[in-house]
């Protein structure tokens, strides 16, 4: 249980690489094929403080609040 194959692929922890900011990597790989950033990634650079992603995120949640 909690290797993945039961859904709870929650518990496992991933490692991201951001010492380049023009690609940082995850070992899920779902970067790669999606050709996006993964919410691994996301998660990690807003942990950092990146600016860009906080400001995004926080546009985000107003859209969300203002159309609910």
């Amino acid at each position: 249980a909690g290797n993945g194959e039961d859904g709870l692929n929650m518990l496992h922890e991933h490692w991201v690489d951001l010492y380049s900011a023009v690609l940082p990597r995850c070992d899920c790989g779902d970067y790669l094929w999606r050709d996006r950033v993964c919410k691994h990634i996301l998660a990690a650079l807003m942990r950092e403080g990146n600016e860009r992603v906080i400001q995004a995120v926080g546009g985000l949640v107003a859209a969300l609040k203002s159309a609910a």
